[in-house]
């Protein structure tokens, strides 16, 4: 009996060690209540060996054998056993009976490795980017196409044009260097709306430049990229009838317990094309509880070349952009997190020789943007209410310099300066319940005060600048509101999922026009529903249908979308627009190694312009008279399709192929002199990418695209036109090439060699003929 016993408390000795180490591993992974936890199951073990120690030597034989150590006993119990005598069984038989309460104490009790290796999985933590809140509708799964981070830290983009040739159905719009924004095929409306981080940015028309700061907006610091297009672009506001842009930056990450994380990027790069070097730095720091990350960049562009009519440069320019932000994430308690974010961006464009100046040899444009969000998200537990809270703030100041030759002479005289401010504010409050998922709600208020000071033009014929009378002394005040609300039905066994989703914003504000003040409002609906089947390991197939309109902003109701340079003719202004959708997605299907996401749509848009002008005495004329105001509708009906395929061939070798193709199906043009872009209708392009491992890769493209614009020249006031101009067909054939030289030191090579013919002026819409050579030698750390 001495020797069972002795060897019963070696057991338990074995045991309580084997547990001790485990324990210690565990405080390293836990948080306090997974600690407390277990420590309370130290106990409980504790007790039991306590009590086994005092209990009979029958009971030892039994219960002092813990389930962890079952192997190990399960031989020296066989001998045991087989060495006893039956008087010994007996009684061991009968002293089991005897003690069955504390064996269905102990038999529960849960083996010490299981313990530790459960709450170790269910607790690791592991290092990530945090800031996922999504405000405004972002992130549902109705996006059209994504880029992953994967997949930009793949490209090392170095200018915003890159992120448009990765979507089938985007192409850029560069009128002149001043002006650079991304467009989207088949969608209504000129401009699309942009978030960025989920907050609300400066867009459409909101600036004389549109999106042309983001030129100094570095591809490197960008997580994701979500391309929202067709019906559910609509619910953005205004202007998302054109489509939606959703950008995501790389945020902090929190770093484990005692833990201190740093790491770092820095690239050079160069382009031949606009003569362009460029440099990137980004640092990571983290901690627990608290992340943060810096970044900057800065690009000068020495020659931008933008081409018209037989090759004739319609501008030849340089221009600089410099990129600083900070963001921070702090986790305050469990359910409450703090996220901040601070942009600084400015863009200085020189512009010399410039055609659409009669008179001036030097145009200089500074654009500088502020924008700064602050995200407040916490928990309600008692009410299973995720709330998240919204403030942000966006400031551009604009500034332009004109110069102009002295008749008779090379030599630069008289310089006029305008200053155009603009404020945005925003206030968001975003409310989710966790048992009805499917139910979300968002209210926000935006105040703005943009753009006051006098618009002027440059007339033909003088040597002199002459007020307008759609500008002069021009002060506004905007303000907006807007409710959305989401709902979403579903039925979990059969993955099907109905969703539906209003938006209702509203601008209001008041307009002064050469000392006549006028107060307006207008509301925008907009409305979508849907339909999501899930098909297991296939994809989805989806359906939806959306209405939306929106009244233009205020820029364009006071006078046009040209500022001062291109006055000479009455400019269209915009009343209403609004857009309707039919759409079949078929997103992600999967057969071995293909990858199929389709998209079919029919799409309405209708446009309400009048010309603004005036028949008052001094009001402005064209070909000598004075032109009459009148009202015109435009309209087109299009049909379209896109298709893209990716195909894993063997190893590191993938093909990728991009179809896209559009129809106007019956198009009604309006009788201003304006165009009309409808982006490229048709583009093919395929990519194959072969792989060495993490050492090196090479990828080919072939891009073949096909654009085309409406147009109507002031000739045609008169009559309606619906001719359709084709501008440009163009083949593009890339290569790159990324090579690791040491440990975290790549390089990237490019060219892009650009095969097409312009047609006439209109042809900024397309890439200039020629090559493009990048590039961009990166380390990290």
């Amino acid at each position: 009996m001495t020797k069972q016993r002795l060897l019963s408390l070696f057991t338990v000795t074995v045991c309580r060690d084997h547990l001790k180490k485990r324990l210690k591993c565990l405080f390293d992974v836990v948080d306090r209540i997974s600690c407390v936890c277990v420590i309370l199951m130290t106990i409980s073990f504790a007790h039991a060996e306590v009590s086994t120690t005092h209990q009979s030597k029958a009971h030892h034989r039994v219960t002092s054998r813990p389930t962890s150590t079952k192997k190990m006993h399960r031989g020296a119990l066989k001998k045991r056993v087989s060495s006893s005598k039956s008087g010994a069984k007996r009684k061991h038989r009968a002293a089991s009976q005897a003690h069955k309460k504390p064996r269905k104490w102990w038999a529960p009790s849960t083996p010490s490795w299981r313990v530790g290796v459960g709450v170790a999985v269910l607790l690791d933590q592991r290092e990530g980017a945090l800031d996922d809140v999504r405000f405004d509708g972002e992130g549902e799964l109705w996006s059209s196409s994504y880029l992953s981070e994967e997949r930009l830290r793949l490209l090392r983009m170095l200018s915003i044009g890159e992120w448009v040739s990765e979507w089938a159905g985007g192409f850029f719009q560069q009128v002149h260097p001043s002006d650079t924004s991304p467009m989207i095929r088949g969608g209504g409306g000129s401009r699309i709306a942009l978030r960025l981080d989920g907050v609300p940015y400066l867009s459409g028309w909101d600036g004389p430049y549109g999106l042309s700061h983001l030129r100094a907006f570095p591809g490197q610091t960008l997580r994701s990229v979500e391309v929202f297009r067709g019906p559910v672009s609509s619910l953005f506001g205004e202007h998302g009838l054109a489509g939606a842009l959703s950008l995501k930056t790389r945020g902090p990450v929190f770093a484990k317990k005692g833990a201190f994380i740093s790491k770092g990027e820095i690239a050079g790069g160069y382009e031949s094309a606009d003569q362009a070097p460029s440099g990137y730095a980004w640092l990571s720091f983290a901690g627990p509880d608290i992340g943060v990350v810096l970044s900057g960049g800065a690009r000068l562009a020495q020659n931008v070349r933008i081409g018209g009519e037989d090759g004739l440069a319609l501008s030849e320019s340089g221009y600089q952009t410099l990129h600083a932000s900070a963001k921070l994430h702090w986790r305050i308690a469990r359910d409450v997190h703090v996220r901040a974010l601070y942009q600084y961006t400015q863009l200085l464009d020189v512009r010399r020789n410039d055609l659409y100046l009669t008179q001036a040899e030097l145009m200089q444009f500074a654009r500088r943007h502020h924008f700064s969000y602050l995200k407040l998200s916490f928990g309600l537990p008692a009410l299973r209410t995720q709330a998240r809270l919204l403030f942000s703030y966006q400031r551009r100041e604009e500034e332009e310099d004109i110069r102009h030759l002295a008749p008779g002479t090379r030599a630069l005289q008289g310089q006029h300066h305008i200053v155009y401010p603009g404020q945005i504010a925003h206030v968001s409050l975003h409310l989710e319940t966790k048992p009805w998922s499917f139910l979300r709600l968002v209210y926000g208020v935006e105040g703005k005060g943009e753009w006051w000071g006098a618009e002027t033009l440059l007339s033909q014929g003088e040597d002199r600048y002459v007020p307008s009378a759609f500008w002069q002394d021009a002060e506004r005040k905007i303000g907006a509101a807007f409710l959305r609300g989401h709902a979403r039905l579903l039925n979990g066994k059969n993955k099907v999922f109905i969703e539906a989703a209003t938006r209702v914003q509203g601008h209001f504000g008041e307009i002064q026009v050469e000392r006549q003040r006028q107060s307006w409002a207008h509301w925008e609906p907009s409305s979508m529903i849907g339909f999501r089947v899930h098909m297991r390991d296939l994809g989805e197939l989806r359906l939806m249908y959306a209405y939306g309109m929106r009244s233009p902003s205020l820029r364009e109701r006071s006078g046009g979308r040209q500022r001062g340079l291109m006055y000479i003719l009455p400019q269209p202004e915009l009343q209403a627009e609004n857009s309707r959708s039919l759409e079949l997605q078929l997103r992600f299907f999967r057969w071995k190694n293909l990858r199929l996401s389709a998209r079919v749509y029919l799409q309405q848009w209708q446009q309400l312009i009048s010309l603004v002008s005036s028949t008052r005495e001094g009001s402005e004329t064209f070909e000598g008279r004075d032109v009459m105001q009148y009202e015109n509708i435009s309209e087109a009906n299009m049909f379209g399709t896109e298709a893209t395929l990716w195909w894993n061939v063997w190893m590191g070798w993938s093909i990728k192929f991009d179809v896209a193709w559009q129809h106007v199906l019956d198009a009604t043009l309006p009788k201003t002199p304006a165009f009309w872009p409808t982006g490229p209708p048709l583009l093919f392009g395929a990519t194959t990418r072969y792989s060495f491992g993490e050492l090196a890769g090479i990828e080919v493209r072939v891009q073949f695209a096909d654009a085309m614009v409406a147009q109507v020249m002031p000739s045609s006031l008169s009559a309606r036109s619906k001719a359709l101009a084709n501008v440009a067909s163009w083949v593009t054939i890339s290569l790159r090439g990324d090579v690791v030289l040491v440990k975290h030191l790549h390089i990237i090579a490019s060219i892009d060699n650009v095969l097409g013919e312009r047609y006439r002026r209109y042809a900024s819409y397309v890439p200039s003929p020629g090559q493009n050579a990048r590039l961009l030698l990166e380390g990290r750390w």
